[in-house]
């Protein structure tokens, strides 16, 4: 059973592949891309950018917390605090899609 860092982990890898096949393909193609192509690399950069913001701050070492002894039960500060990170991140990138889907139904 995989956690939820794992899930989170393998969804960033995931959308920065896509985001790079996406660019090359788009940087080939003469024609227009693919309307669904197009939104989709918008949804995956908002999730690829915001969690990218995300694991900027833990690798830097905000939010981890001191070590210390193990005692049972163990709860550690570091998923407590990751998660909250990626609640308020994902909140962020939603509501930049927001402003980008209004934005866009605005100019069309």
């Amino acid at each position: 059973m995989m956690v939820m860092e794992e899930r989170i982990s393998k969804a960033h890898r995931i959308t920065g592949i896509y985001l790079f096949i996406y660019m090359i393909v788009h940087v080939l193609s003469k024609g227009p891309v693919c309307f669904f192509a197009d939104w989709m690399a918008v949804f995956a950069f908002a999730f690829h950018a915001f969690n990218g913001m995300r694991l900027i701050i833990l690798e830097l070492g905000f939010l981890v917390g001191k070590p210390a002894f193990i005692e049972y039960p163990y709860s550690p500060v570091s998923i407590k605090y990751s998660r909250i990170l990626f609640y308020i991140f994902m909140a962020l990138a939603a509501l930049f899609l927001a402003v980008v889907i209004i934005g866009k139904g605005m100019t069309s």
